[in-house]
């Protein structure tokens, strides 16, 4: 499995978003982030599920302890587990930002129903903790550091090599850059993050 972000089109998508988070549906620009997921193995991926475990405070070190587990929404597809074939790909969303709330970020968890876990988050410095999980696959983990800048869609986003990264749930060694540092905007260069395998 290969586990990719793209400072670009598809990977970051900039659109009107309709929301209510102050009590009516609101109109706004929305930017998106998502990954995409390729399955590079021999078969079909079966029940492919893109979960969000934890968020860690990258000030501090510590887990968020408001916030359980979560299963991320497929784009283009139903609520649910999807089939992914051999050498295709599945973008899988992550969080977005929204203009009438510009100092949070939101999860986009497959079920947006609130059930006591809070998808609307303060924009900090974060690591998020996830997995890709299968019916025939072993989960291959994903990590990326998250730091937020100063505009409503900025942040700046760097994945955690699968072999070099630190133990879960714990800050651990510093995070380890791949390729370059990229501003999440409209423009930008290439910033790989994982790859692992599966038969």
């Amino acid at each position: 499995m290969n586990i990719q972000f793209r400072n670009e089109a598809r990977y970051c998508r900039y659109s009107p978003t309709t929301m209510n988070l102050r009590g009516t549906d609101e109109l706004g620009m929305g930017y998106w982030v998502r990954l995409r997921i390729q399955n590079t193995g021999k078969s079909v991926l079966r029940a492919c599920e893109g979960r969000l475990e934890v968020i860690t405070n990258v000030a501090n070190g510590e887990a968020e302890h408001d916030f359980d587990p979560v299963v991320l929404h497929w784009v283009g597809h139903a609520p649910g587990a999807i089939d992914i074939n051999k050498n295709e790909h599945e973008f899988l969303d992550l969080f977005f930002v929204w203009e009438h709330v510009p100092t949070k970020y939101i999860i986009y968890a497959e079920d947006m129903t609130p059930r006591g876990i809070p998808l609307v988050r303060t924009k900090k410095h974060v690591r998020l903790d996830g997995s890709i999980y299968g019916r025939n696959m072993n989960p291959v983990p994903f990590q990326l550091d998250v730091d937020f800048d100063k505009g409503w869609y900025e942040c700046k986003i760097n994945g955690i090599p699968n072999n070099q990264a630190p133990p879960k749930y714990s800050l651990g060694s510093p995070t380890l850059h791949i390729d370059t540092t990229t501003a999440c905007s409209t423009s930008g260069s290439f910033a790989q993050i994982f790859l692992g395998d599966h038969d």
